[in-house]
């Protein structure tokens, strides 16, 4: 078996958190706790836009 693709790590990794925002509303007042471990440095366009989202998400009190 070869190792995962990227399209397979994006799809999984994205079935992923939408599968921890739905259970979000099961939390009941609960925030969703999120950590951003990158690899590559923030000056790449993706991890900077992920940065950016994650950042207003906190602001608006979404997640901490």
């Amino acid at each position: 078996m070869q190792g995962w693709r990227r399209r397979d790590f994006l799809i999984q990794s994205g079935a992923f958190m939408a599968g921890m925002v739905a259970s979000r509303g099961w939390a009941q007042g609960s925030q969703l706790k999120v950590a951003g471990i990158y690899t590559v440095p923030i000056e790449q366009q993706w991890v900077s836009r992920i940065h950016k989202a994650l950042m207003a998400a906190t602001q608006r009190g979404d997640i901490e």
